[in-house]
């Protein structure tokens, strides 16, 4: 390792004399270089480069540099710190030599090399087996277990995603609400995920005012606070004074089946019931409301032999004449109190005396349901979308008032947004990727305010093939601005004329 350090990082300004004698007593880690670089979003990130003394399980001690950076990428990876990299270390040293520093260090600890090997070809087995040719046997996976890529499981419950609001489509009885500005949230029960299936850590006090029913959200901090959250729920060390902060907004319960109306007010009821009947989360199955998946308080027994929380089906029969459970249709919706199971959960219960007024009030303070109002027609969302604007708010949602909640993308969630225009001049270029290989990515750009970033939504072929000149200036639209004061999702719209 030290070979490695001494003949291939010597030339970088960072770089310090090989460490004292791995025998010498004295500290275990050396510092050698603590700095800073801005990331792609604007967002500034420390870097720190260190010798470190390790032993691995051959009870062999080396020195072995060491690199950390604050960018989330760095953090939440799931590997000791020896082995993690990211771009800006990558780019600070040199891909290439970043590439030898992980491998002698993943070499040194026994583990995979930085450059994944081939998986591995099962043994064929010895056993012959005999198929009868007119059998079809489907063929099993040739890919053991050693050797499956380790992914991130994909969510159980994919997010809806809205679409643009086209102006053809008429809003009038949609529910509307402000677009908020602010981290979305999956609940499903059990952990907090991000739309994309990641666990979100948040501090167990909080955990424990959501309800067993899945619901889909936002975190939000305020308006205009959207790094500042950000940076709160990044982290995998959660403060619980910073979470406070922070409050769930619901806007649905993906789970539920029935119209927007019929979802919110079941997330309502789940999320009031929290703390008022401190049930054992390990209580069976039957004894929880198929609908609400809390333990049944008042059960009654429905036409098709399950029994609910009585205030939860007669909501269910409000909008439908089926069975929640097998969704097929019922002679009555008529229902009959289940007395023996009333009795089997009041003995696993502990009695709890009646609540005073005062303790009728919600248990949780970061929970709360989004208001949504009926969308009098296209005047209205206009009007709506200039009162928000006017409040710093980034713009208003229309959700279809009767549908079901859908997963992916869909026009019964449409987002109604305004851009700012702005001019920028083309200082570079950064290459493509994937369909774009070997053409123009995106325009490096600097604004009137000498920021820089990057343009390459809005291109068409033709500039990816023959970009702008150095120097150009184009006209770029944005939706709002980071603290740093970095234009957010810039899109190319045409070359400045000047007038």
């Amino acid at each position: 390792m030290q070979d490695i350090v001494k003949t291939k990082y010597a030339a970088y300004p960072w770089y310090r004399p090989p460490p004292p004698s791995i025998d010498d007593p004295g500290e275990n880690k050396i510092d050698l270089f603590e700095g800073s670089c801005q990331g792609s979003t604007g967002s500034t990130y420390n870097l720190k480069f260190q010798y470190v003394r390790r032993t691995n399980e051959k009870n062999e001690t080396t020195w072995m540099i060491t690199t950390f950076c604050s960018c989330p990428a760095w953090r939440w990876q799931k590997t000791r710190a020896e082995h993690r990299t990211c771009k800006h270390i990558a780019t600070h040293i040199n891909r290439h030599h970043e590439m030898i520093r992980i491998t002698a260090n993943q070499e040194f600890f026994g583990g995979e090399t930085y450059t994944p090997a081939p998986r591995a070809k099962p043994a064929k087995s010895k056993v012959k087996v005999k198929v009868t040719p007119t059998k079809k046997i489907a063929k099993k996976s040739t890919v053991t277990k050693a050797t499956k890529p380790s992914v991130v499981p994909p969510p159980s419950i994919h997010v809806t995603l809205a679409q643009k609001w086209d102006k053809k489509k008429d809003p009038t009885n949609y529910y509307m609400s402000e677009k908020l500005d602010g981290m979305r949230c999956l609940w499903d029960g059990k952990k907090l995920m991000s739309r994309n299936g990641k666990e979100i850590f948040a501090p167990q006090e909080l955990l424990q005012q959501l309800p067993p029913l899945a619901l889909d959200g936002e975190l939000f901090l305020g308006r205009g606070q959207f790094q500042h959250c950000m940076k709160i729920v990044r982290t995998q060390c959660p403060s619980a004074q910073d979470w406070k902060k922070i409050t769930y907004m619901v806007f649905d319960a993906p789970t539920v089946q029935g119209p927007l109306k019929q979802r919110l007010e079941q997330a309502k009821l789940a999320i009031e019931r929290v703390g008022r009947t401190q049930a054992p989360r390990d209580f069976p199955d039957e004894y929880r409301c198929p609908i609400t998946l809390n333990v049944m308080v008042d059960p009654c027994l429905a036409a098709d032999g399950h029994s609910y929380e009585r205030e939860a089906i007669q909501r269910w029969f409000l909008t439908h004449g089926t069975s929640p459970m097998t969704n097929k249709r019922l002679d009555s919706t008529n229902v009959v109190p289940n007395h023996a199971l009333r009795n089997a959960i009041a003995r696993l219960t502990p009695e709890v005396p009646p609540l005073s007024s005062t303790e009728r009030e919600p248990k949780n303070t970061w929970i709360k349901i989004l208001d949504q109002q009926i969308c009098q027609g296209p005047d209205h969302v206009v009007l709506e979308l200039k009162s928000v604007l006017a409040k710093g708010g980034e713009g208003v949602m229309l959700k279809h008032p009767t549908n079901h909640y859908k997963q992916g993308r869909t026009w019964d969630l449409m987002k109604v947004k305004q851009f700012h225009d702005d001019e920028a001049e083309i200082i570079g270029y950064k290459d493509g990727t994937g369909k774009n290989e070997g053409k123009v990515g995106s325009l490096q750009c600097r604004n009137k305010e000498g920021k820089e970033f990057y343009v390459g939504s809005g291109l068409d072929e033709h500039l990816r093939d023959h970009p702008p000149r150095i120097g150009t200036f184009i006209t770029y639209r944005y939706q709002e601005k980071t603290l740093n004061g970095i234009p957010r999702f810039p899109t190319f719209v045409r070359l400045y004329e000047s007038e």
